[in-house]
């Protein structure tokens, strides 16, 4: 019995604009960041919208972490947040000296890049990124355009 592949449909990037969605499809966001310690900052490194959406939300909470709202042309929620484990802190696993026994620590990164998939507001314009986070005397809050690049 032979392996039959599934036939494949070619789907275009939608090119968009900084303005609302004007497709009533639902579209996938796939958003790449940079943030850093010192200066404390994020930076958006690129977005793009294709056709799609997600299942289910992934909505993870944890003492420290980003919460990513998306924001209208009023600059109001629009959309549900979603927040992701903070992309500077990273928990590393190792053994003990007793066999079979492993602790963990955390380590603080001084930079990181990284990756966040959403479902797109239809009138989403802009996106506040929020640190929470416990132990930092000055968490950074920033709202960026959604300025959209072709894949």
């Amino acid at each position: 019995m032979a392996c039959a592949r599934a036939s494949y449909q070619y789907q275009p990037a939608i090119e968009m604009s900084a303005g609302p969605a004007t497709d009533t499809a639902p579209q996938l966001l796939f958003v790449s960041f940079k943030m850093t310690a010192e200066p404390r900052a994020i930076e958006l490194l690129r977005a793009v919208a294709v056709p799609g959406q997600v299942p289910v939300e992934i909505n993870e909470l944890g003492r420290e972490y980003l919460k990513i709202t998306q924001l209208d042309s009023r600059q109001q929620p629009c959309g549900i947040p979603i927040q992701l484990p903070h992309p500077l802190l990273s928990i590393v696993e190792y053994p003990t000296e007793t066999a079979g026994v492993m602790a963990y620590s955390t380590a603080t990164l001084p930079s990181a890049e990284f990756f966040v998939r959403l479902a797109r507001h239809p009138s989403a314009v802009a996106m506040r990124v929020e640190e929470v986070a416990a132990n930092v005397a000055n968490p950074v809050s920033t709202i960026l355009p959604l300025t959209l690049t072709k894949p």
